[in-house]
């Protein structure tokens, strides 16, 4: 067999073995050439329609492609935008809108006195109740309404002297408000002279969570800076500090549902004292609510008991 030339198809070698000596001419080459037409559209279908299906595999992924692209484009807009801010007018603001807030504060004369703790409650009106060592003070709309001593006073120091100030500033100067002034929160502190106006600093904050604000002191080395959350915009911390004798004032800010009326009456607190244990450690908190019901003093818990509700000891 010549190597050159080309195999008979199999099909058409069967069908010529088969019919050679029994089909005629005519029939056997009009058969032949349907199979031959037919052989002929097979391969022009084969040709024809696979480049159309690979385009069209194409350009669904081009299609597909873009439209990624375009959600991903969206999505970091979106995520830029929500990051932003907020400027130091919307701490303000959301500060002031603020139905209710609590403050712990630690006050320092210098870096080895005894820190001093201040506790302040403010609801709208000017209502205020501060407690500062063994005291609990009363005010509304800036003035002192009364201080109650739970125990003897400790013995005078600068750090007590500043915590004392500070408290006055507190019930005088937030009080004297309807709304709050967190501007008025920090005119409570120790600074000296005009301050600058808060300007952002971006490397004192590791969370995007946070956003912080600090002031200087033109004439002095005394600063302050303030956390802010980046999503409520509401104030968080503030720290106070004087480089000369490493004097600070730390505060942490909460924000939760008002506490009742009475919480601000010294006269239902000092109803509340007679009733109390004496001595108690924990009297400086009578009438105080927690939000989600946890006992505040050891009554609290005893009627969670009762009403077996909790089980056990503290």
């Amino acid at each position: 067999m010549n190597p050159n030339e080309q195999s008979e198809d199999p099909v058409a070698s069967l069908l010529r073995k088969g019919f050679a000596e029994a089909v005629p001419d005519e029939p056997r080459d009009r058969m032949a050439a349907h199979l031959s037409r037919f052989e002929t559209r097979l391969r022009e279908r084969d040709y024809a329609y696979r480049p159309v299906s690979t385009t069209r595999r194409l350009v669904l992924r081009a299609a597909a492609a873009v439209c990624l692209a375009v959600v991903i484009l969206a999505g970091l807009m979106i995520a830029v935008a929500g990051s932003a801010g907020p400027t130091w007018a919307d701490v303000i603001k959301r500060f002031a809108d603020a139905p209710f807030f609590s403050a712990t504060v630690y006050v320092r004369s210098n870096a080895l006195s005894d820190p001093v703790q201040v506790e302040l409650w403010m609801a709208r009106g000017g209502k205020s109740r501060v407690r500062a060592g063994n005291e609990v003070v009363f005010g509304e709309k800036g003035r002192v309404l009364e201080a109650i001593s739970l125990g003897p006073q400790p013995k005078s120091s600068p750090t007590l002297e500043g915590a004392r100030q500070m408290v006055q500033g507190f019930v005088e100067k937030l009080g004297a408000r309807e709304t709050f002034s967190f501007e008025t929160f920090l005119e409570a502190l120790p600074k000296s002279g005009v301050l600058s106006p808060p300007l952002e600093n971006g490397n004192a904050g590791i969370s995007n969570d946070l956003v912080v604000f600090d002031i200087t002191n033109p004439e002095g080395p005394d600063w302050i800076r303030v956390w802010a959350l980046r999503s409520s915009r509401l104030p968080v911390r503030v720290l106070f500090w004087n480089p000369n004798v490493a004097e600070s004032i730390d505060a942490v800010l909460s924000y939760e549902n008002e506490q009742p009326p009475q919480f601000f009456e010294p006269a239902a607190f000092k109803k509340a004292l007679t009733n109390a244990p004496a001595g108690a450690s924990g009297n400086a908190y009578l009438l105080m609510k927690d939000p989600a019901g946890r006992p505040v003093l050891p009554e609290d818990y005893e009627a969670k008991k009762t009403a077996g509700e909790v089980s056990g000891k503290i």
